[in-house]
């Protein structure tokens, strides 16, 4: 795809700006976005209590990626409806000269920044995925199925590349477009309700989490007062040790009590 784009920004007014430059601004977008989404983007969602599930993200992912598409649609689109080419870009004489009165190549840069947010937030979390949910002697397997998958689709971007040429690139940028969305739409009613099951999952961990630490706080004591009525007393280690320091003043006001009793009894003649 990546030479495809390459492509397209050869056929647009590059002026002094080299037409393979622009793909390195999805590596720049990747390290803007990434910790945009990190630390500015997911604790803002937070404090709305707005929490976006694995599912969730990768659709949302697949949806940029599906607007990147759209992105080139219509960039070729105004490639093809400029003079004097037209929808013949690459069969006018001195491609210098008739690139002038075409879109200027800066024009594409969009369609990488919604490439890298579709990756930032698909393939990050697709892995982060796999890697918590499959057994621990099997997370080699499962990355080895997401390289095949990855293989697959190279495999299947050779067979549409032929598909990739003058004058029907539109139409070809135009269907990626329309895949790419039956897809997200596809994934993300299939897969839903994976997000409901970890969300149940969570919840029930912090209710057992709870429910430990409330079985580990004293519970009140039911004992019966003077007057016969049922008091509740909570036995904590400040008053019982209050109440060992009043009996021990009470055993010494005794013990001084029978020794002036005594005293008295034995001046007494």
């Amino acid at each position: 795809m990546q030479n495809n784009l390459i492509s397209q920004a050869s056929d647009m007014n590059t002026g002094s700006t080299p037409n393979d430059v622009l793909p390195g601004m999805n590596q720049v977008a990747c390290i803007l976005i990434s910790p945009f989404v990190e630390y500015v983007l997911n604790p803002m969602l937070a404090k709305r209590r707005i929490y976006l599930q694995a599912v969730t993200r990768i659709a949302i992912g697949f949806g940029f990626v599906t607007l990147s598409m759209l992105h080139a649609t219509l960039v070729q689109h105004y490639i093809y409806v400029s003079p004097p080419c037209f929808d013949r870009p690459t069969d006018c004489g001195d491609r210098q000269s008739v690139t002038q009165d075409r879109p200027n190549v800066w024009i594409q840069a969009p369609l990488y920044f919604l490439i890298a947010t579709g990756e930032v937030f698909a393939m990050t979390t697709a892995m982060e995925y796999a890697e918590k949910h499959a057994p621990k002697e099997m997370k080699v397997l499962v990355q080895a199925i997401n390289m095949l998958i990855t293989g697959i689709g190279s495999a299947i971007a050779l067979f549409i590349a032929e598909g990739a040429r003058d004058p029907y690139l539109t139409r070809f940028y135009g269907s990626l477009t329309g895949a790419m969305a039956f897809t997200t739409i596809v994934f993300y009613i299939v897969f839903r309700n994976n997000d409901r099951d970890d969300v149940a999952a969570s919840t029930h961990i912090e209710a057992d989490v709870e429910k430990g630490s409330g079985d580990a706080t004293p519970t009140p004591q039911l004992t019966n007062s003077a007057l016969g009525s049922r008091e509740s007393h909570l036995s904590t280690p400040t008053e019982s040790l209050r109440e060992g320091k009043e009996i021990e003043l009470t055993a010494i006001s005794l013990s001084q009590s029978t020794r002036v009793a005594q005293r008295n009894t034995t001046a007494v003649p």
